[in-house]
């Protein structure tokens, strides 16, 4: 409007349509008008925006996050309040074999081998705000599992209304298959344990039938050592020196405790 009555200034020269001209200056005074309570609205939300500087540390920032993100070896996830995949990271490509853009807007439940027990852990998430390592498997398009621990958390945006759950759903196969190869191990241990200490009660049976067999045996030739010294005492004890009753009574001493000990057994 403003370029309009500078063009009918000109024109009123040549031509006289004053008329013309002064509608043109009465637009571009309601057109003025409306501008300044136009701009009483719009510069103080304008004075918010962020300054180019302000963008470029936005941008770097969500650039250094997002290779965060991606470095990581855990599938990285992020759900909407719907159950749906917005965004993931390159390891979550790698454990389902699909590609991102085959993974966004879908369900995130069903690249679990248990889907309902994938939903009910996004339901605990979304009435308690997080959950820890939850136990789940992924399974990869050509079929095979990979045992993970599912970890999730509700996030919110700069307002604090709730925008969706982020999920650090950490591989343990290995860990498992360690935890199997351990448990097998043990068990084994434990019944080789079992079988060495039949083992040993089956020897220590042998060993007392054979003390008992040999105890048995000795009692008769022991009694008879036994009456034969004390016989040599008695009838020939008047024929012995101190010393030679000594050595019989010795004898009949170590008799009496192989007796007591061979009929205990």
């Amino acid at each position: 409007t403003c370029t309009a009555t500078h063009l009918m200034s000109a024109v009123t020269v040549w031509l006289p349509v004053y008329w013309l001209a002064a509608n043109v200056k009465a637009l571009s005074a309601v057109v003025s008008v409306a501008t300044v309570f136009a701009l009483w609205w719009v510069i103080p939300r304008a004075l918010k925006l962020p300054s180019p500087a302000q963008l470029e540390v936005q941008r770097s920032t969500a650039q250094y996050a997002r290779s965060l993100i991606e470095a990581s070896l855990d599938p990285l996830v992020v759900i909407s309040l719907e159950g749906k995949i917005t965004d993931l990271n390159k390891a979550t490509e790698q454990v389902t074999g699909k590609s991102r853009s085959e993974l966004i807007g879908t369900a995130f439940s069903e690249y679990f081998t248990e889907p309902d027990k994938a939903r009910d852990g996004y339901q605990q998430v979304l009435l308690i705000g997080s959950v820890t390592n939850y136990p789940l498997a992924i399974r990869h398009r050509d079929g095979h599992i990979t045992d993970v621990l599912y970890n999730a958390s509700l996030y919110r945006d700069e307002a604090g209304k709730e925008s969706g759950v982020f999920i650090a759903a950490r591989n343990v196969t290995e860990l498992n298959k360690a935890e199997k190869a351990l448990l097998a191990l043990k068990n084994d241990l434990e019944n080789r344990v079992i079988e060495r200490t039949g083992d040993l009660e089956a020897v220590n049976k042998d060993l007392e039938s054979f003390s008992y067999s040999v105890s048995h045996d000795l009692r008769a030739p022991l009694r008879a050592i036994d009456g034969f010294s004390l016989m040599l005492l008695e009838d020939y004890g008047n024929k012995l020196d101190d010393e030679g009753k000594r050595l019989l009574n010795v004898v009949r001493n170590n008799m009496g405790l192989a007796s007591a000990g061979a009929t205990s057994q």
